[in-house]
Order: structure tokens, then C-alpha cells, then sequence
């Protein structure tokens, strides 16, 4: 494919705004992607409960759940 005789390359994924496309719009890899980025923060999160009060844990759960 080409506009203005400038190649194109088709691509099975896109990432536009931080969202994750692919070709039949089922938005599973950007699932996945979320649920990977989740479960990598709350591995850091329980790193360091031992160091923190437990309100102060609650807090940087309910940040990174709202964010």
C-alpha cells in the first residue's frame, strides 16, 4: 500500500494515545499490556509493605488502582 508513492506498512498492532489497537478491535493486547504494568506495581507495592504502616500501603494501592 502507498500514498503518494510513499510506501505504507500494514501493521497487525497500534498504539495511539497510550491505547494499544490491533486488527480485529478486540483490545486484548491492551488487556494484557494493563494487566502486566498492574501486577508489575503491585509486586513493587508488596516489596515494600515490610517498610510501611498499613494505612500507608492502602494509600499507594488505591493510587495506583485509580490511576
Amino acid at each position: 500500500m502507498s500514498i503518494d508513492d510513499c510506501p505504507v506498512h500494514i501493521s497487525s498492532q497500534v498504539k495511539s494515545l497510550g491505547i494499544i489497537f490491533d486488527s480485529t478491535l478486540s483490545f486484548i493486547p491492551q488487556i494484557n499490556n494493563i494487566s502486566r504494568t498492574a501486577f508489575f506495581h503491585l509486586r513493587n507495592i508488596e516489596r515494600l509493605c515490610p517498610s510501611l504502616s498499613q494505612h500507608s500501603t492502602q494509600i499507594l494501592v488505591h493510587a495506583l488502582v485509580t490511576s
